[in-house]
C-alpha cells in the first residue's frame, strides 16, 4: 500500500508539472496576442557605410506602411546635442512617417561623418508608433599638434596621413610617424625621434594626436670612398684615371658637408652625366651609407659599375662645342652605343643645318671604343630678304616688319628663329580673322653665292576672312554697352574676328558676375556662322538657379553649443542660394576667433525640392594662446632717418578662447616702444542675450609721447590715458555700427627736457597751463558708423567707403569744467576703375564743437601731415605751428593742431609690371584752431607727388614722396617721403 501511494504521488507531481508547462505556454500565447494587438517591438540596424539603394531596401522592408509618430527618442555613445539631432532628423510628434522620411533622416546623420551605424527600434500600435534611435559613433581625429619645432612644423605636418575629422586609424598613425622620421633622415637628422601621445576624448569619441619632434644634430659626411668596377677589357690605368677624376671633381667636395639625400641624388646624377659625356654610356651607381650614431657621422661608399665605353671625338667643329655636339647625339640616351655611326652623323648634320650650315660635311670613323667625327662646317647662310607670295589682304611690309624682324636682324639663318617668325605670322593672320591661313611652300633662293646670301620665299594661302557682325547677351542686354563690347557696339561695323576676343569677353563676364556675387556663374556662347559673317550669342547660367539652401550639417562631434553656430549663419533654410551669404557666414565665424579651421561648401548631392545642403567643417582652436612679438621700427619724427629714430618694440598677447562656452574671448595685450606704452584687457562676445550685438568690455592704460618736432627727435609732451569702456556693435551686410560708453582719466605732462619752460611750451601748443599735469576724469560717448562697399579691403579697385564718427567728452571734475567738447569726423572714399587705371578720391572733414581751443587736450585735436593725410609734410607737423624758446633762447617750432580740419586726396593708381604699381597723387588740406571761420586765414596746404607700390599678401608696401606748393617757414623742407605698408586710403 505504501509503495502504491508513492507511485500515485509521483504521478500527481508529473501531472502538476505538465499542467504548469501548459499554463506557461498559454500565458506566452496570450502575451503574444496582446503584443500583436498593441504592436510588436521591431528593430533594424543600418551600417552607414552601405550604399543608399541597399539602405532604402532595408527601410522599405522594415516599414512597409506609413504611420503617425507618437514619440521620438535617441541615445548615442558619441555626444550629439538634442537640438542638433532634432534638426537633422526633422521628425516631429504627430507627423506621418514613411520609409522615405526615415531615409532622409538617416542620410543627414550619415553626412556628419561621425557615426558607424544606426539602430532603429520601433514600438507602439498599428497607427501610432514610437521611434528610438541608437547611434554608434566612430573614433575620429580631432586635432594634430606638433611640438618641439618652432619653425617649419607645417613641413612635417603634411606627412601625417590623417586629416581632422577622418576616422582614426592606428596603422595610418604609425605610418605617418615613420614618414616623418624618414623625412628627418633625408635631411641628415639620423638621431631624430618622434614621441606620440594619443589623447582620447570619450564624450566626443575623438583623438588628439600630439607629436613631439626632436631633430637632434644634423649628421656630417665624414669619409667618402669610391669603388670603381670597370668592364673586362678596361685597362687598369684608365680605371685609375677615371677614379682620380671622380674623386677630384665630385667626391672630395662632399667630405665635411651636412648630409642631405637631395644633395647626394644631385651629385649622383652629375656623376652619371659626366661619365656619359666621356663615353661611359651604361653606368650603375649604388650608394652605401654607414651611419655612426654616436659621433654623428655618415660614411659614404659610391660603387660605380661601368659596362661599356664608346667615346666620341670631334674634330673641325668651331660653331658648336664638343659638349653641344655630344648633347645632340645623346638624345638616344643609353642606346647610343648600339647605333651605327651613320645615324649619329645625321643628327650632327641636322644640328648644323638648323643653324644655317647647309654645306656641312661630316666624316666618321670608329676605332675600338672610340668614334671620330671630322667636321667641315663650311660657310653659314645669311638671310637678307623675306619675300611673301599670295598675300593680298594685308600689307606685306607690315607682315615682314611684325613677324620677321628678329630673323632679319640676326642675319644668320636659325631654324628656331624661323619657326618663331612663322608662328607670329599665323597668330597675326588669326587676329585678322583668317582662320585657314597656311604656309604652302618655303624656298631659299640664293642672292650672292660667293657671300652665301639668301632670301626666303614663302607662299601663303590666306583663305577667307571672317568678320564679327553682332554680339548679343539675351539675358542681360544692357551688358553689351559695357566692357569689351562697348566699342564694337558703338561703331556698329563688322570687324575681323579674332578668337582672343572670345577669351577677353568671357573673362570680363566672369569678373563682372563675380563682382556681383555670382561666383558660380556658367558662361557659354554660340558662334553663329553665316558665310564669312559671325555673330556671338552669350548665355549665362547659374548652377544654383532655383536652388535653395538646405540643411547645414556640422561635421564631427563637438560640445560647442549647436545653437550658437546656427545663429551665425547668414542664410536660412529654403532661401535662394547665394554664394555671398555663404562667404559672409565664413567671415562671421572667423571673426569669433575661436576656431582653428573653418570650411563651408555645398554638399555634392542635392535633396528634394532643389535644396542644397551645406557642409560646415569646424575645428575648435586651443583654449589658451600666447603670442610674443619683438622688433625694430622707425619713428616718423625726422628726415633723414638716423639711428636716433629707431625704436624697439616688445609686446605680447594672452588669449582665452570661449571661456564661458558662448563664443566669447578674453584678450590681454601689452606693447612697449620707446615712445609708447599700452596695456589693454578686453572681453568680447558676439551676442548679448538673444540679440546679435557685439559686446566689448575693455580696460586700458596707455602712455603716448608726441612725435618729435622740427629739428628735435625728442617728444614734446606725454599724454596718459587710463579708462574703461562698454561697447555695443552690429554688422549688417556692408554696414557696421558701434557705440562706446566709458570713463577715462587723461593727463598731459611736459617732457623732462622742457619742464623748466612748461609755460612757454603750453603757450606754443595753445594749451591752458592750468590743465598741465592734471589727471582729469571724463565720461565719453562715441558712436561710429561704417559703410564698406569696397571690392577689396587691401587694394580696392571699385566701390566706396563711408565713415561717420562722433565723440562727446564730459568732465567729471569741477577743475575741468571748461574741457568738455564734442568731436565730429566724416570721411568718404570713392574708387572708380578705368582699366588699367584706378581713380581714387577721399574727403575728410572734422570739427570740434567748443569755443575755447586751449582747453582741448592736444591728443584730441586734428592734425595733418604724414603718410596717410598730407604727404608733403612730416607726421602731424602741418601748420598752424607754435614757437617757444628754450633756456638758451633757441627757438623751436611745434604743431598746434586744430579744431577744424578738411583734407582731400586724389590718386591715380596704375600697374607697372607684375606686382609693382605706381601712384600719382594730389593732397590738399585746411587746418584751423579758430573754427570754420578761420579756415581761410591760414591758407591752403597742398602736396603733389608720386609713389611706388609693391603688392604683398598683407597689403601693398609703398613709398611716397610729396612736394609742398609753398614753404611756410625758412627752416622747413620742401618735400617729405614715407616708406610704410598699406594704401593711403
Amino acid at each position: 500500500m505504501i509503495r502504491l501511494g508513492l507511485m500515485i504521488k509521483k504521478k500527481l507531481k508529473s501531472i502538476v508539472l505538465v499542467i504548469s508547462i501548459i499554463e506557461l505556454w498559454i500565458c506566452f500565447s496570450c502575451l503574444s496576442k496582446v503584443q500583436e494587438q498593441l504592436g510588436m517591438v521591431a528593430e533594424v540596424t543600418i551600417p552607414l557605410s552601405i550604399e543608399i539603394d541597399r539602405c532604402r531596401e532595408l527601410l522599405q522592408e522594415f516599414m512597409p506602411e506609413p504611420f503617425f509618430l507618437e514619440k521620438l527618442t535617441f541615445e548615442s555613445d558619441v555626444y550629439i546635442q538634442p537640438t542638433e539631432f532634432s534638426y537633422l532628423v526633422d521628425l516631429k510628434q504627430g507627423d506621418l512617417i514613411d520609409s522615405a522620411a526615415l531615409e532622409k533622416a538617416i542620410v543627414y546623420i550619415q553626412k556628419k561623418n561621425k557615426f558607424e551605424s544606426i539602430k532603429i527600434v520601433v514600438s507602439g500600435g498599428d497607427k501610432n508608433k514610437s521611434f528610438h534611435f541608437m547611434l554608434t559613433g566612430l573614433w575620429t581625429l580631432n586635432k594634430l599638434k606638433i611640438k618641439g619645432i618652432l619653425v617649419g612644423s607645417d613641413t612635417y605636418r603634411r606627412y601625417y596621413l590623417l586629416e581632422p575629422g577622418d576616422p582614426f586609424n592606428e596603422q595610418r598613425h604609425r605610418d605617418s610617424i615613420a614618414k616623418i622620421i624618414d623625412a628627418f633622415r633625408q635631411e641628415g637628422y639620423f638621431n631624430a625621434q618622434v614621441e606620440d601621445n594619443l589623447s582620447y576624448e570619450k564624450q566626443t569619441k575623438s583623438v588628439t594626436s600630439t607629436l613631439l619632434l626632436s631633430k637632434g644634430n644634423r649628421f656630417v659626411i665624414d669619409t667618402v670612398h669610391l669603388q670603381l668596377q670597370g668592364f673586362p677589357s678596361m685597362k687598369e690605368e684608365e680605371c685609375d684615371f677615371v677614379r682620380m677624376k671622380l674623386n677630384m671633381r665630385f667626391l672630395s667636395n662632399l667630405s665635411r658637408r651636412n648630409y642631405s639625400r637631395a644633395m647626394l641624388n644631385h651629385e649622383t646624377a652629375a656623376i652619371k652625366s659626366y661619365l656619359s659625356h666621356h663615353g661611359f654610356l651604361q653606368v650603375n651607381i649604388v650608394l652605401e651609407e654607414q651611419v655612426d650614431h654616436k659621433n654623428e657621422f655618415v660614411h659614404l661608399t659610391f660603387i660605380v659599375t661601368l659596362h661599356h665605353k664608346r667615346e666620341f671625338v670631334f674634330f673641325g667643329n668651331h660653331f658648336f662645342s664638343n659638349n653641344r655636339l655630344l648633347d645632340s647625339i645623346m638624345v638616344f640616351e643609353r642606346s647610343v652605343w648600339l647605333l651605327p655611326l651613320s645615324i649619329l652623323t645625321e643628327e650632327i648634320i641636322k644640328a648644323y643645318h638648323d643653324k644655317g650650315f647647309w654645306d656641312v660635311h661630316v666624316e666618321q670613323r670608329e676605332e675600338d671604343d672610340r668614334a671620330f667625327f671630322v667636321i667641315n662646317e663650311g660657310p653659314r647662310a645669311q638671310i637678307k630678304e623675306v619675300v611673301l607670295e599670295g598675300v593680298e589682304h594685308i600689307s606685306k611690309q607690315r607682315l615682314i616688319h611684325h613677324c620677321f624682324r628678329s630673323l632679319l636682324r640676326v642675319s644668320y639663318f636659325d631654324e628656331d628663329l624661323l619657326k618663331q617668325s612663322l608662328g607670329k605670322l599665323t597668330t597675326f593672320y588669326l587676329k585678322e580673322g583668317f582662320w585657314d591661313v597656311k604656309v604652302l611652300q618655303k624656298k631659299f633662293e640664293s642672292i650672292d653665292s660667293n657671300k652665301y646670301y639668301y632670301r626666303i620665299v614663302l607662299t601663303i594661302d590666306e583663305g577667307q576672312c571672317r568678320y564679327l557682325t553682332n554680339i548679343s547677351i539675351p539675358q542681360f542686354p544692357e551688358l553689351v554697352q559695357k566692357g569689351p563690347f562697348k566699342q564694337f557696339m558703338r561703331n556698329k561695323q563688322k570687324i575681323p574676328f579674332d578668337m582672343s576676343m572670345l577669351h577677353a569677353q568671357k573673362r570680363w563676364l566672369e569678373n563682372y558676375f563675380k563682382s556681383k556675387g555670382f561666383f558660380d556663374a556658367l558662361i557659354t556662347y554660340d558662334l553663329n556662322n553665316e558665310g564669312n559673317d559671325l555673330s556671338i550669342v552669350w548665355y549665362i547660367k547659374y548652377p544654383y538657379d532655383d536652388i535653395k539652401f538646405g540643411k547645414t550639417i556640422i561635421l564631427g562631434s563637438s560640445t560647442f553649443p549647436f545653437d550658437y553656430v546656427m545663429r551665425e549663419l547668414q542664410y536660412q533654410e529654403d532661401q535662394a542660394w547665394d554664394r555671398q551669404k555663404l562667404n559672409r557666414t565664413v567671415s562671421r565665424l572667423k571673426e569669433l576667433e575661436i576656431f582653428e579651421t573653418i570650411h563651408a561648401y555645398p554638399d555634392r548631392e542635392r535633396q528634394e525640392n532643389n535644396r542644397q545642403p551645406v557642409i560646415l567643417k569646424l575645428h575648435m582652436d586651443d583654449p589658451f594662446e600666447v603670442r610674443l612679438r619683438a622688433g625694430l621700427g622707425i619713428e616718423q619724427i625726422s628726415k633723414p632717418v638716423t639711428l636716433a629714430g629707431i625704436t624697439y618694440k616688445v609686446g605680447g598677447t594672452f588669449i582665452i578662447k570661449n571661456p564661458f562656452d558662448c563664443c566669447d574671448l578674453f584678450c590681454l595685450n601689452a606693447d612697449i616702444t620707446r615712445s609708447n606704452r599700452s596695456i589693454v584687457a578686453q572681453y568680447k562676445r558676439p551676442w548679448i542675450f538673444d540679440i546679435p550685438l557685439r559686446t566689448v568690455i575693455q580696460g586700458y592704460s596707455t602712455k603716448y609721447q608726441q612725435p618729435g618736432f622740427f629739428f628735435c627727435k625728442k617728444g614734446l609732451y606725454e599724454v596718459s590715458q587710463h579708462g574703461m569702456l562698454f561697447s555695443l556693435g552690429r554688422t549688417y551686410k556692408w554696414v557696421d555700427g558701434n557705440i562706446s560708453v566709458g570713463f577715462e582719466w587723461m593727463e598731459l605732462d611736459i617732457q623732462d627736457e622742457f619742464k623748466a619752460i612748461s609755460g612757454r611750451v603750453a603757450k606754443a601748443i595753445d594749451f591752458a597751463p592750468c590743465l598741465l599735469n592734471k589727471n582729469m576724469p571724463f565720461l565719453f560717448i562715441e558712436p561710429t558708423l561704417l559703410i564698406d562697399g569696397l571690392d577689396n579691403k587691401l587694394n580696392p579697385i571699385r566701390g566706396s567707403l563711408t565713415l561717420l564718427s562722433c565723440k562727446g567728452m564730459i568732465p567729471l571734475n569741477e577743475r575741468a569744467d571748461q574741457a568738455a567738447f564734442f568731436k565730429l569726423l566724416a570721411e568718404q572714399s570713392l574708387f572708380i576703375p578705368f582699366m588699367p587705371l584706378v581713380l581714387a578720391f577721399r574727403v575728410r572733414f572734422g570739427y570740434i564743437f567748443y569755443q575755447i581751443f586751449n582747453n582741448i587736450n592736444p591728443i584730441e585735436r586734428f592734425y595733418l601731415g604724414g603718410a596717410n593725410s598730407l604727404r608733403s609734410y612730416e607726421t602731424d607737423v602741418a601748420p598752424p605751428l607754435g614757437c617757444f624758446c628754450d633756456m638758451k633762447d633757441k627757438s623751436w617750432w611745434a604743431p598746434m593742431g586744430g579744431k577744424t580740419m578738411i583734407n582731400g586726396n586724389i590718386e591715380i593708381r596704375f600697374p607697372i609690371y607684375g606686382d609693382i604699381g605706381a601712384v600719382i597723387f594730389q593732397d590738399l588740406g585746411l587746418l584751423s584752431h579758430s573754427g570754420i571761420r578761420g579756415i581761410g586765414k591760414k591758407g591752403l596746404l597742398a602736396g603733389t607727388g608720386f609713389g611706388i607700390r609693391y603688392n604683398t599678401p598683407i597689403g601693398p608696401l609703398r613709398f611716397d614722396i610729396g612736394w609742398k606748393w609753398s614753404v611756410c617757414k625758412p627752416f622747413d623742407r620742401s618735400y617729405a617721403w614715407f616708406l610704410t605698408f598699406g594704401n593711403t586710403f
